[in-house]
């Protein structure tokens, strides 16, 4: 089992191998050459499914169209015949072999017709208008799934590709990336055995090594900035540190971040590296961050690029893990949620995306701190800010929420472009009120919670007590959803986001001693700091990146 991650124009996949299930009533029939196949495109215009086994399709009978799911199954698979894609009409468009076709799960996880009716069957996701052959699909008493979301085009070669790939991931501590644990009746995912300790190196290494491939290649030098509100900060530095044509500048809010959150940003000795507090909040600095975006004649001029959650590779790399965790997981006949903590709701719609893709999630948690206007926006309809609250949860301490315009757009108005403007143009001034008819639509997918700093302690607490485990605080906030609603028909899987020793102060005021520090940590408090302090002035911000890009300036 493997994970590998690719986004924006890149590619994503991950591998997972299980057993064929017997009978057909498994919707896999091997000896019986019997093979169910679904089309689920959302995105028609790139996103499709396809079998990878080394065997061959021939045609075979409709079975539905609904919706964006188009339902047939094939029969008899002689030598010398393909599978073929289908548009949603059910015309049959080409004849490839091993590309093109889409197999999926129906999104309500349940198949629709005939003795299928409790198939599980789950292939492969794929790109219509990319080819690629097949690898390694030979083991018939296995299948490969292979999750494809095509940007890549001809990009890079297939072998750079591995070695992109391998090198992002051999500065991890665990072989498998991220890991997958039982703490009392729940599943946590460890999504912080990264570098810098947090979820955010799994989509950032990755991408630290794409943007180095491509300035090499394309000779080409930027300069990237970026807001944290914590976590990744860390990760982006050290996914760039050192590396040449590249500058990165990190705002961070001057003393709302922990000692540990800040020293691993600012005790690189690196020269591309610029670490920049803001005396504000977070939402400040993401502020200034998308002024400079939004300022075309400095953002060109600089070459300006950013790896923000606003960043789509990076949304489309956190959604691998989504599809790994759902793969080891035992039951899966169940429905499955994931209960995550969020402040940008990044990590929130990667799950979204997963749900897009043809993941059988049931619900998505949208956990929150005190600074609750993502658990406003689920729960009553009301996007609004309100003032920034800090927490023992601080890459959490956010009120305006980038990533949750994708969703308004993309769920909530159907992609109704003009609609969302008209909403969006007028906030954070103004408040964002769905209508009730349209609010209720959360229903099919989300739920939201909000959690005190003082409840966040006493599961900790409790936790650790019951379960020899230590939470970190915003791992705590999710946990907390899960524990009140999971039974023993409802599974749920905790996004388990930073390694508890990030925020010693936490532990020290509940008494709980973290005997596991990380390498990455060790040392940390003897070195020296590098940073520049500012107000939220965004000519003093720019005055600065000018100054400080003489080396990649174009």
């Amino acid at each position: 089992r493997g994970s590998f991650l690719f986004g924006n124009f890149f590619l994503l996949f991950t591998i997972v191998n299980e057993p064929v299930p017997e009978g057909t009533n498994d919707g896999v029939n091997i000896d019986g050459n019997t093979v169910i196949i679904a089309l689920y495109a959302p995105y028609k215009d790139y996103v499709a499914i396809k079998a990878s086994w080394n065997l061959q399709f021939s045609d075979g009978e409709l079975m539905k169209i609904s919706g964006d799911t188009l339902w047939w199954y094939q029969t008899e698979l002689p030598d010398g015949d393909y599978s073929y894609q289908y548009n949603l009409d059910g015309e049959k468009l080409i004849a490839d072999p091993w590309s093109k076709d889409v197999t999926w799960l129906d999104p309500s996880g349940q198949w629709e017709s005939g003795d299928y009716n409790h198939a599980k069957t789950v292939f492969s996701v794929g790109a219509p208008e990319f080819g690629w052959t097949d690898q390694n699909f030979n083991r018939p008493e296995q299948k490969d799934v292979i999750i494809y979301e095509m940007h890549i085009g001809d990009f890079m070669s297939e072998n750079d590709l591995s070695k992109i790939i391998d090198k992002s991931y051999s500065v991890f501590r665990k072989k498998n990336v991220v890991n997958l644990i039982k703490v009392g009746d729940r599943s946590l995912l460890e999504l912080f055995h990264g570098p810098t300790l947090a979820f955010k190196d799994v989509a950032m290494q990755l991408l630290g090594n794409f943007y180095e491939y491509y300035l090499n290649n394309e000779n080409q030098k930027i300069n990237i900035v970026v807001a944290t509100s914590g976590d990744t900060g860390a990760a982006a530095i050290d996914a760039i540190k050192g590396k040449k044509n590249v500058n990165i500048f990190v705002l961070h809010p001057h003393n709302r971040v922990s000692s540990v959150q800040r020293k691993l940003m600012t005790t690189l000795k690196d020269e591309n590296v610029f670490n920049i507090a803001i005396n504000g909040n977070f939402d400040d600095c993401q502020n200034l961050v998308k002024s400079m975006f939004a300022d075309k004649n400095f953002s060109n001029e600089i070459n300006m690029s950013g790896v923000n959650s606003i960043n789509w590779a990076r949304i489309i790399a956190q959604s691998v893990y989504y599809f790994y965790s759902y793969f080891l997981i035992e039951d899966r006949d169940g429905p499955i949620n994931f209960s995550v903590p969020t402040g940008n709701f990044g990590d929130v719609y990667a799950g979204y995306l997963a749900k897009k893709m043809g993941l059988p999630i049931n619900k998505l948690i949208v956990a929150t701190n005190q600074n609750d206007i993502l658990h406003r926006a689920i729960s009553k309809g009301s996007y609004e800010v309100e003032k920034v609250v800090e927490t023992i949860s601080p890459s959490m301490d956010i009120q305006i929420a980038s990533n949750f315009e994708r969703l308004v757009y993309d769920f909530f108005l159907d992609r109704d472009a003009d609609a969302c403007g008209i909403l969006f143009n007028k906030f954070p001034v103004h408040a964002i009120e769905l209508d009730e008819d349209i609010w209720k639509r959360k229903n099919e997918l989300f739920s939201s919670s909000k959690v005190s700093d003082e409840h966040t302690q006493k599961l900790i607490q409790e936790m650790n007590a019951a379960n020899d485990y230590v939470l970190d605080p915003h791992t705590a906030i999710a946990m907390d959803e899960a524990m009140k609603k999971s039974n023993i028909n409802t599974h749920y899987i905790v996004l388990s986001t930073a390694h508890p020793s990030k925020f010693p102060k936490v532990y020290e005021e509940l008494g709980i001693n973290i005997s596991s520090i990380p390498k990455a940590l060790m040392g940390l408090y003897d070195k020296t700091e590098r940073l520049y302090t500012f107000d939220a002035q965004y000519d003093q911000i720019v005055n600065f990146i000018n100054q400080n890009n003489s080396e990649v300036n174009l």
